[in-house]
């Protein structure tokens, strides 16, 4: 009965186990913690947290047996009167070496994960901790004769079929290896790049194993020949055979003299008793390319957010390691490590009711089985796998996602492997509902059709639908896989009036409003709500209760006079700059104090007229002549006369009229007022008649070198006479100008003009006369007397034109 019990918590666990692979699931991006396993770069998941409460499954995988699926599916399907091998099963008959593989996993309750950060996505970083129960078996390399005999038998019938009685027969590499075992895992993912249309995250698990139980049969060589169906001859054979020391036995554990219990051995079986911990790990990097990602950001409460019901990304490309790690165990005393050169074993004599102690006993007390030292512990690999993917959403909520998922074993003697495995998965994913249509190809040569569906926090599927609904005729491989967990996913902040405010936010939730205002409204947008603001219709500082008040000043503008300008509130809202108490709009003298009777402007003299209009801001005076008086009494006002204090007559403004030299003629009527002279002569002295003709003589006697400012010789004589008389007249000056005719350029002129009547300068310099008497002046060709058409005329205008001047 104990037996039957403990066959029936093993078949159970098998069945009833979470998918190695959950291959659908693998396509969605609201795996969550079931996908941790499989890549552990889970940053930027869409769950905020995410909660197994049971995960079930199994996988099983063959390319030899196949079943028909009707025998399970359809009721009353079986004819017990036939034989159900040869009826309802089928072998897969093609030369090629024949591998089991079952692959069964349990993630344990309370596995959770969440996602943290403060990015736009809110999802930066991600930390899971997860524990599952793992059982892995497989049988590796056996060849299609060694499948055939142990499917058929070793009798007669499959002779018949496979031809095997006396023939030598090899096997190479052999190998039964199975495993079970806990892993505790921590997980750590975090965004590493996330700039423009590129976003890499990676992620890595740290894991805990507890080693459960293990066995491992490995044939390296077998040579071997079945006589007569009960003796078999092993010759030229090495193999070892490894369990570990918690590993039952009937006879040790389970009977009935030694009180053995199914439930304490399952309890004892989870206990740290065997190999202790050892530690494992996962990895996993991911690059995503968002050229789409603002297409679905918006803004809400001020801030910017993607859409967490929208794939952000285009492709994503992936990579994980799982598993890499072994396991240690201890040697049961009925692991072995042994040759045969050759032995006759008479089969028929061995009885293997107490398990692995029948197996022991009849190896160590069987001659020719010749044993060979082992360790006290033994490693097992485990399921090592290398992931690589890519998943292409052409939309947000559909897209194709390619997998390849190779596992390798590790160390062919001591380890166990899941299969090699590609897979190309349509998937539509929502936030509560995702349908994934997985089609698979193993390297067992096995194709599968699968379905998964997401439906709020249940998940169920199976990679080998066509087979579970029996269109297949046979089944070489099965698999199902159901979870139940708490999803908490973020979603799009609601937003009933559309304000950009969201509804837990939202002050006002039925009529818009503005973030700055909690969502209440604000017609005129200054942040202070319609209820609150003096002025709805205008925007203004709270500090004014929303009315404006451009200039700051704390007068509104509606009740400022200067809404420009800050001011005084006693002046509704004005300057006043010079602090007289009158605004500077109407105070003409804004920058100087002074009276309201003069609009603000100072009155030093106090006079009625205001400085800036005041001639005479410092005497009073008559406000009609800007402020000044008349002095001197001569009808001028001060500001009027150039001489305020002595009477003179208007037209010399104001001034008396001076004669200067004292010659009898008033300065403004001398034409010399510096130089007694003669009223006749406008009150410049007489030329003497000789005097007159001097200077007549020297001008009509000077002459130059043609084209020069050289005095010609017989010029020298009249200005002798010139320069004598200038000297004897201390007080005669001489102001000479030079002129040419118009032949040439008169820019040229005008310089041969000026140098001439320099050249007679300077001459009479020389002759003692005093130069600061002497001007000079060139006019070039500008002053003709008579007509330069003519070569008379040109004579006359070819001059220099010496004219007294009193000093």
């Amino acid at each position: 009965m104990k037996k039957v019990l403990l066959s029936v918590i093993i078949t159970c666990s098998s069945i009833f186990s979470f998918s190695q692979y959950f291959l659908g699931l693998r396509a969605s991006q609201y795996g969550g913690v079931t996908n941790v396993g499989f890549n552990p770069a889970i940053a930027g998941d869409r769950h905020r947290f995410d909660m197994t409460i049971i995960g079930l499954g199994t996988t099983l995988s063959n390319n030899y047996v196949g079943i028909d699926p009707k025998t399970f599916l359809k009721k009353n399907y079986i004819n017990s009167d036939l034989n159900f091998q040869e009826t309802y099963m089928r072998e897969r008959v093609n030369g090629k070496k024949k591998n089991i593989y079952v692959g069964t996993q349990i993630q344990g309750p309370l596995s959770f994960m969440f996602t943290f950060g403060k990015k736009k996505e809110n999802h930066k970083n991600a930390l899971a901790f997860t524990w599952n129960i793992n059982t892995v078996v497989n049988a590796d390399n056996m060849s299609e004769k060694f499948a055939r005999i142990a499917y058929w038998g070793v009798g007669y019938k499959s002779d018949s079929i496979s031809h095997f009685n006396y023939l030598e027969m090899h096997e190479k590499n052999l190998s039964i290896q199975a495993m079970s075992w806990l892993d505790y895992g921590i997980t750590y993912s975090r965004e590493v790049y996330n700039k423009g249309d590129h976003y890499v995250k990676v992620g890595g698990t740290l894991k805990f194993i507890q080693a459960v139980i293990s066995g491992n049969a490995v044939m390296k060589d077998l040579n071997y020949r079945w006589q007569n169906y009960d003796t078999l001859s092993i010759y030229n054979t090495s193999a070892n055979l490894d369990v570990n020391s918690f590993a039952p036995t009937s006879k040790e554990y389970f009977s009935d003299d030694k009180g053995g219990d199914v439930g304490n051995y399952v309890k004892d079986l989870f206990k740290v008793k065997d190999g202790g911990f050892s530690a494992a790990g996962d990895i996993a990097a991911v690059y995503e390319w968002r050229p789409k990602r603002d297409k679905y950001l918006y803004k809400m409460d001020g801030k910017e957010w993607y859409d967490v019901g929208k794939s952000l990304y285009t492709i994503q490309a992936g990579f994980s390691m799982t598993d890499l790690g072994r396991v240690r165990f201890k040697r049961s005393e009925y692991s072995y490590n042994f040759e045969v050169k050759k032995l006759d074993w008479y089969v028929k004599d061995f009885n293997a009711n107490d398990g692995l102690q029948s197996i022991g006993d009849t190896i160590r007390s069987t001659p020719g089985f010749i044993l060979k030292p082992t360790k006290s512990t033994y490693t097992m690999w485990l399921p090592t796998r290398f992931n690589f993917w890519i998943d292409y959403n052409p939309v947000h909520f559909f897209g194709i996602h390619a997998l390849a998922s190779v596992a390798p074993r590790m160390n062919p003697d001591r380890s166990v492997h899941h299969i090699t495995t590609f897979s190309f998965t349509p998937h539509l994913d929502w936030t509560y509902f995702g349908l994934y249509l997985p089609v698979s190809c193993d390297v067992l040569g096995n194709v599968g059709f699968g379905t998964t569906v997401r439906i709020g926090p249940l998940i169920i599927g199976t990679s080998d639908l066509l087979g579970l609904m029996g269109a297949k005729k046979f089944m070489y491989n099965a698999d199902v896989h159901v979870a139940l967990k708490i999803p908490i996913l973020p979603r799009k902040h609601r937003d009933r009036d559309k304000d950009f405010v969201s509804n837990r936010l939202d002050e006002c939730k039925k009529v818009k409003g503005t973030w700055e205002t909690r969502g209440c409204p604000d017609k005129d947008g200054d942040g202070i709500t319609d209820t609150e603001d003096k002025c709805p219709d205008n925007p203004g500082p709270r500090a004014t209760q929303g009315c404006p008040d451009r200039d700051g000043d704390g007068v509104y503008d509606m009740n400022d006079d200067c809404p420009d300008e800050k001011g005084l509130a006693e002046l509704k809202g004005c300057p006043d700059t010079d602090g007289d108490g009158i605004a500077d709009k109407d105070d003409d003298c804004p920058t100087e104090a002074g009276t309201v009777a003069l609009r603000g402007c100072p009155d030093r003299d106090g006079d009625g007229v205001a400085d800036k209009d005041d001639a005479c801001v410092d005497v009073p005076g008559d406000i009609a002549h800007k402020g000044c008086p008349d002095s001197d009494g001569d009808g001028l006002y001060d500001n009027e006369d150039d001489c305020p204090r002595e009477a003179g007559p208007i037209e010399n403004k104001g001034c008396p009229y001076k004669d200067t030299d004292g010659d009898g003629v008033l300065d403004k009527d001398d034409d010399c007022p510096t130089v007694f002279g003669d009223k006749d002569n406008k009150g410049c002295p007489k030329l003497a008649k000789k005097e007159l003709e001097i200077i007549k003589y020297a001008f009509e006697n000077l002459e130059f070198e043609t084209g020069k400012d050289v005095i010609r010789k017989t010029s020298y004589i009249s200005l002798n006479s010139l320069a004598s008389l200038l000297v004897s007249k201390p007080n005669y000056g001489l102001q000479i100008e030079g002129h040419t005719d118009s032949d040439g350029k008169p820019e040229n002129n005008l310089v041969l003009s000026q140098k001439r009547a320099e050249a007679v300068k300077r001459y009479l310099i020389g002759k003692g006369v005093d130069g600061s008497k002497l001007e000079t002046a060139g006019y070039g060709d500008t002053k003709p007397i008579a007509d330069n058409k003519t070569k008379e005329g040109k004579q006359k205008n070819r001059r220099v034109e010496m004219t007294i001047v009193f000093k």
